[in-house]
């Protein structure tokens, strides 16, 4: 799957998280520099958002998610479209992918 991040997005907040029950998740960002949110696999219904971390992922390096690892969109740091090659199962948002909201005052703005 071509994953397109932030493609022009005012704001970069992370405000929503998901993580997959048994299957782990490969990106790849193909032509510039993405930031990543992840929080410790904890497989509660809850995102742990004050165990939240962001990482700097260059173009070219792989990263793989292992299963129940909280995750979500991409951001750019110069708000221009990216590219993300990403590796997951057929079918897999519809049968092992957990999504929730992280409550607003918990929410994080990467800049």
């Amino acid at each position: 799957m071509l994953f397109r991040a932030a493609d022009g997005a005012a704001e970069r907040i992370v405000e929503v998280s998901e993580y997959h029950d048994h299957t782990a998740e490969m990106l790849m960002p193909l032509d510039r520099a993405v930031v990543i949110h992840v929080a410790p696999a904890d497989c509660g219904p809850e995102v742990p958002a004050d165990k939240i971390e962001l990482f700097l992922v260059t173009r070219g390096t792989m990263v793989i998610l292992r299963p129940g690892i909280w995750h979500h969109a991409l951001f750019t740091l110069d708000q221009k479209t990216a590219n993300i090659l990403i590796g997951l199962p057929e079918r897999l948002y519809a049968t092992g992918c957990k999504v929730a909201a992280i409550p607003a005052e918990k929410q994080i703005r990467v800049s």
